[in-house]
């Protein structure tokens, strides 16, 4: 949380609570940037989750037209 606490910022003068904020929005800034630089593992978690999801189905299909369940 790097150090903000509600206390602090209320008994901060005006020009600190200014500051205090772009910190707080540049380091929220950072991480979102962070997050949005890593599209290729979502798009990777999910073509492997619709792999995984499809042989599933496909394995529960078999089964239950076997005779299954």
């Amino acid at each position: 949380m790097n150090g903000l606490t509600k206390e602090a910022y209320q008994k901060a003068p005006p020009k600190l609570k200014d500051e205090m904020m772009f910190d707080c929005l540049t380091a929220i800034d950072k991480r979102l940037g962070k997050i949005e630089g890593r599209k290729w593992i979502f798009t990777a978690s999910s073509f492997a989750g619709g792999i995984v999801g499809g042989i599933g189905t496909v394995a529960t299909w078999a089964w239950l037209k076997a005779g299954g369940g």
